[in-house]
């Protein structure tokens, strides 16, 4: 389904509808959403290194990047860190990169993002080379096979010490476990492997593979993040 140009084209207008979907009882603009939105993950990654005694990442990668929003925000909070966005779609890389040189043109001073295809579970990426590996709204897309593969593949790349993040839809959210029926069914029509998602228990299989300290936080009331430093 990402496999194509198509894809790629809907990936920022889609990414504002689901913002905007999250704070509908609000009036707010498609950038105001988006911003809120986004500012929510950035706070609760901030907030787990501070109260774990943690220093701000120097890397981070952000895996299953898309076409580079979610690593161009976790630019905002960390402007002089090394970030890496990895996906599978060269679709999706190629409008991320030409998306990250239209913003270096707009501000040479900044620090650019690189972008590399790759899989989740098998990044190519050396041992233990990360102070922060981030999965971006991808594990609601995978049976529950691929999510213990993505934890391991996390585990081995991760700094000892240092975490690992899944930010995706909260299986504990009132809005999600009231969805109605009819829009539950429509969304798995596009999202098979929802039900295998949601009822994943990430913080055990966090602990199961070499985390410590796993907890989840709520980065809005329809979205988490979860969180593990590497042991």
């Amino acid at each position: 389904g990402n496999l194509n140009w198509q894809a790629a084209y809907e990936v920022e207008p889609a990414s504002y509808a689901v913002a905007l979907r999250t704070f509908k009882g609000e009036t707010l603009t498609g950038e105001q959403a988006m911003h809120k939105f986004r500012e929510g993950i950035n706070r609760e990654i901030k907030a787990y290194h501070s109260k774990h005694g943690l220093a701000a990442p120097c890397s981070i990668l952000d895996v299953g990047c898309s076409t580079g929003i979610s690593s161009r925000w976790y630019r905002r909070a960390y402007p002089a860190a090394d970030i890496t966005g990895l996906d599978l779609s060269p679709y999706f890389l190629a409008v991320a990169e030409l998306e990250e040189r239209r913003r270096i043109a707009a501000d040479p001073s900044a620090k650019r993002i690189s972008f590399v295809r790759g899989l989740a579970e098998s990044t190519g990426c050396a041992d233990s080379s990360w102070d922060m590996v981030v999965f971006s709204f991808i594990a609601h897309e995978c049976p529950q096979q691929a999510l213990r593969d993505f934890v391991r593949e996390a585990r081995r790349i991760v700094k000892p010490g240092r975490v690992v993040c899944f930010v995706d839809n909260n299986p504990r959210s009132e809005n999600i476990r009231n969805m109605p029926p009819v829009l539950a069914t429509l969304l798995k029509s596009t999202e098979p492997w929802s039900d295998e998602y949601y009822s994943f228990d990430l913080e055990a299989a966090l602990r199961q593979g070499g985390f410590d300290r796993v907890v989840t936080t709520e980065a809005d009331h329809r979205h988490r993040t979860v969180f593990g430093i590497a042991v």
